[in-house]
């Protein structure tokens, strides 16, 4: 439950950041959906979300690949940064909550939203993503414990972290994204509650 509170609190100190540094942006820029692309959810986001989570989970086994065949295994178990916890309904729930629905909207909001479009103020798209998305896996590698399961883990993240910056590039907006990153974890914890 440790490792919970901790991903509760980074998850809410990078939102409190995110709107800290957002908010005079907002301010200036026509509001949040102008500024970080933030919009409701639309019909048509269907194809960018299938496509956004066929290409992570593509570059998730691309990555997973390498990582087997480098380690014979052991960087794949040392960059699991999901257990199933105690295996209760509370921390299930909590689990959830916090990795399903809290940090893909925290984080695309960070991440694609304001790192990424403000990178973009001085420079091209791909280096701006690159950045954005080193950022991003640097991010999560706190959540492992050596350092081939910290690579590991990095480079798969920062495949999602590519492909939601692509999304952003095609569609202007973070939905997609989001729905990308929150199915993407989901499986991830589905995947973690039937292992554990």
């Amino acid at each position: 439950m440790g490792l919970a509170v901790l991903s509760v609190g980074l998850e809410l100190v990078l939102l409190a950041v995110m709107l800290a540094f957002g908010r005079p942006l907002a301010a200036r820029g026509g509001g949040w959906r102008a500024v970080l692309g933030l919009d409701r959810a639309r019909r048509s986001d269907w194809l960018p979300w299938i496509t956004g989570v066929g290409f992570a989970y593509l570059g998730r086994t691309v990555v997973g690949s390498v990582a087997l065949v480098l380690s014979g295994g052991k960087a794949l178990e040392e960059a699991s940064n999901i257990s199933g916890g105690d295996g209760s309904v509370v921390s299930i729930v909590v689990l959830v909550v916090v990795v399903v629905v809290l940090a893909p909207v925290v984080e695309e909001l960070m991440f694609r939203g304001l790192i990424l479009r403000t990178f973009m103020r001085r420079l091209s798209f791909w280096p701006a993503a690159a950045l954005s998305t080193l950022l991003f896996a640097g991010f999560h590698v706190f959540e492992v414990d050596t350092v081939r399961g910290a690579i590991t883990l990095a480079c798969s993240v920062g495949v999602l972290g590519l492909v939601n910056c692509y999304l952003v590039r095609i569609t202007g907006r973070l939905t997609p994204g989001i729905m990308v990153h929150a199915t993407y974890n989901a499986l991830a914890v589905g995947l973690a509650l039937l292992l554990s």
